[in-house]
This record gives C-alpha cells, structure tokens and sequence, in this order.
C-alpha cells in the first residue's frame, strides 16, 4: 500500500477518535441549567464539577510521555466506551 493511502488513513482514524473524545468533555456546557435545576447544586459545586476534566487532565498528562500515542489514544477511547457503558447501565 501506498504512503498516501496510510496517510489517508491516520487522518480518518485521527478525525473518529477526536469526535469521540470530544463530546464527555464538552457536554456540560449546554447543560449547565438542567444539571443544577435536577440535582440541585450550587454554582460553586457546578463550577467544581466542570473542572473535573481540566484537573483529570493536568494530573496525567505528563504519562503520556512515558508510553506511545497509540496506546495511550486506544486507552482514552475504552475508557470512554467504558464510562458510557456503565452510565447507561448503571442506573441514575
């Protein structure tokens, strides 16, 4: 096979696990009211609540270093797949 067609490639697989890594980070946005109105949290807590990302984020980003990018994107995706799973059959 041709470089052009893995170079092709990478971008689709790139492209499909940027999409899927995107939406747990950026979906409480849109939903700030409904989150607080439900549970019934003050805007200090939601505050702490979407933080959660930022600080997952900045205490394991300096492993990403000690392992390949493959493994850690591939790792990234289970964990989503993972996490949506146990939301949707986990109850409330």
């Amino acid at each position: 096979m041709s470089k052009k067609w893995y170079f092709w490639l990478n971008c689709a697989i790139l492209i499909a696990i940027s999409l899927n890594l995107r939406a747990p980070i950026n979906v409480l946005g849109p939903m700030i009211e409904s989150i607080r109105e439900h549970y019934g949290i003050s805007s200090a807590m939601f505050g702490f609540l979407s933080a959660i990302p930022i600080i997952a984020f900045g205490s394991v980003s300096f492993i990403v270093s000690y392992f390949s990018d493959i493994k850690i994107l591939f790792s990234a995706l289970c964990a989503v797949v993972l996490g949506e799973i146990g939301r949707s059959y986990g109850g409330i």
